[in-house]
């Protein structure tokens, strides 16, 4: 009998009071009911500064067929090329050795970096070969030789070549150096053709500057790298003006992202990666220079 003046609850019939941990419980629990969504999901953002997919095997015969010589870049309408850089580098181990990859996934890339011993330094990888994968027969094939010339001071301003990068196209071997400190933190990608033994045209192919960008040996890249055409009527204006980017590394989004949407950098693509690749690695070694010296000393008057 119920104790007198205790307030009598009312039992509900569809509870289940079964102990959770029993069969009893499982079979008798009735879900929730259905209530729609009254608040639809956003639809994804196609804003080029997010994360763009990257370029697929069926549109990098474009790129492939223009790195070639088989095809010109289509100046009204050029497609885009968006391509994941992947780092793969052991950096324990000394001297360190550059595994940088760009493509799609790390497995299957479209460019790919490998740091091979020099004859110019034994305590440093300064020869970078890049190569290209064409996208539907799977080869490799060369695409530039960079010699990083040994013993760069980084920590010194003044204008100082860096590299000197090499390619070979339609039996023609052109020549191309990357120097730095014209524009004051900026690289320069200077372009001399050498056809037959004859020199040719020398110019200012690319301007390359570093936003914030910062390289950990835990394989994490912060900033931005951007490329700047020179200006053919003012080529003496500093890049870091110019609003266009030839081409973009971009370390902020939540994957680091090679992309290029103009077909002047189409042209001279494998030299630009070749750049884009060698720039990333000559930061590493100024940033790890810079934690080696460490914090400097307090000046006591």
């Amino acid at each position: 009998m119920p104790v007198r003046g205790q307030k009598r609850t009312p039992v509900d019939r569809f509870a289940n009071t079964a102990d959770p941990r029993t069969a009893v419980y499982s079979i008798s629990l009735r879900p929730p009911e259905y209530k729609e969504n009254s608040v639809r999901p956003e639809p994804q953002s196609k804003d080029p500064a997010g994360y763009v997919s990257p370029t697929t095997d069926r549109d990098l015969e474009y790129f492939q067929a223009i790195a070639v010589g088989d095809k010109a870049p289509d100046n009204q309408a050029p497609p885009t090329l968006v391509l994941n850089l992947f780092r793969a580098t052991q950096t324990q181990v000394l001297p360190i050795a550059e595994r940088i990859t760009l493509g799609a996934a790390a497995g299957a890339p479209y460019y790919a970096l490998h740091a091979t011993p020099s004859s110019t330094s034994a305590t440093e990888f300064n020869t970078l070969l890049i190569t290209r994968r064409h996208p539907i027969r799977a080869t490799y094939s060369d695409a530039c030789a960079v010699e990083i010339l040994p013993k760069l001071d980084l920590l010194v301003q003044g204008v100082k070549t860096i590299a000197r990068i090499v390619r070979e196209r339609e039996n023609k071997r052109e020549e191309y150096y990357l120097t730095w400190g014209g524009f004051g933190d900026c690289y320069s990608l200077w372009r001399r053709i050498k056809a037959d033994g004859n020199n040719g045209d020398e110019g200012t192919l690319a301007h390359l500057f570093c936003e914030r960008w910062d390289a950990h040996d835990d394989h994490r890249f912060q900033g931005i790298i951007r490329a700047k055409q020179p200006l053919s009527s003012n080529p003496e204006v500093d890049p870091r003006s110019i609003p266009a980017d030839i081409a973009t590394l971009d370390a902020t989004k939540p994957w680091p992202q090679f992309v290029s949407r103009n077909h002047y950098a189409h042209e001279h693509m494998d030299v630009l990666v070749a750049s884009f690749l060698t720039v990333v690695t000559v930061q590493a070694r100024r940033e790890r220079e810079l934690r080696e010296l460490g914090s400097l000393p307090g000046y006591t008057p």
